[in-house]
């Protein structure tokens, strides 16, 4: 290929069939591209391939025509399903214009995380971009653009970094589209949005706990050295002491939590 679950995930398979023109159809709030104006056939040279303009090469009529068809691919994401609060992993998604194509999981096989496959609607281009919740935040490798030509080959790669920046069950957003290229090089798109959440649980490590439960010990310390001991920095000192111990309690949790986690992501692969 070249470079480029748990939630609920929409637009499964069963409910388009590779050409439905369905997935002609933008999504809310979103402009298609217009068609393009109908030209004459490219004529057949004698060793039977035609002049494709939508990839600039000399094909087969056949695969000109598919290049400029919108239909079901296959695809293959890798995502983690456990990270620790400051932890980084990559997110690798992989796509194939044909539908069926084992081609995306074999591209992934060596990236870690947690495998799902799904059917989105592919074109020559096709736009990918993976979303963090506020508790994961997510970079793409700027050697896999968001927009990838799917015409210089039978598929694709993307590869995002995430970072977990707060603890909790959080979500990634895999989104996917149809793109048409016009004239001047911009993209427009064509058809609406594939859309698909994976659950991240992020947790704290070790040495993470003993620092907040350091933290928290070291205000509540501060507060009771206070030159004015009202009733309501004694409240605070006392509510600062019971979450510094909670924090360590749940620091204990966290290991059994993190290590089902990561059992689930092993089981899974």
């Amino acid at each position: 290929m070249s470079a480029g679950s748990n939630g609920a995930g929409r637009g499964p398979a069963s409910e388009l069939p590779a050409t439905d023109p369905a997935v002609e159809q933008p999504a809310t709030g979103e402009a298609m591209a217009p068609a393009p104006a109908p030209s004459a056939p490219a004529p057949v040279g004698a060793d039977g391939l035609i002049h494709c303009a939508i990839v600039e090469e000399r094909r087969t009529p056949e695969d000109c025509a598919l290049l400029q068809q919108v239909v079901r691919g296959s695809a293959a994401l890798k995502a983690p399903a456990a990270m620790l609060r400051g932890e980084q992993k990559s997110v690798h998604l992989a796509i194939s214009r044909t539908a069926g194509s084992t081609a995306p999981t074999e591209a992934l096989q060596d990236a870690p995380g947690v495998q799902h496959s799904f059917t989105p609607a592919v074109g020559r281009f096709i736009e990918a971009r993976l979303i963090g919740d506020s508790g994961l935040e997510v970079t793409a490798d700027p050697a896999t653009p968001a927009v990838q030509d799917l015409g210089a080959g039978d598929g694709a790669l993307w590869i995002w970094r995430v970072k977990a920046v707060d603890e909790g069950e959080r979500t990634l957003t895999i989104q996917t589209r149809v793109m048409s290229r016009q004239p001047d090089g911009s993209f427009l798109p064509r058809g609406a949005i594939y859309t698909d959440t994976k659950n991240v649980r992020v947790t704290v490590g070790t040495g993470d706990v003993i620092l907040d439960g350091i933290s928290l010990f070291d205000r509540w310390l501060k507060a009771l050295a206070s030159p004015t001991e009202s009733l309501t920095n004694l409240l605070i000192s006392l509510g600062t002491l019971l979450g510094a111990v909670a924090t360590l309690v749940a620091g204990i949790r966290t290991f059994g939590k993190r290590a089902r986690g990561e059992a689930d992501e092993k089981k899974e692969e």
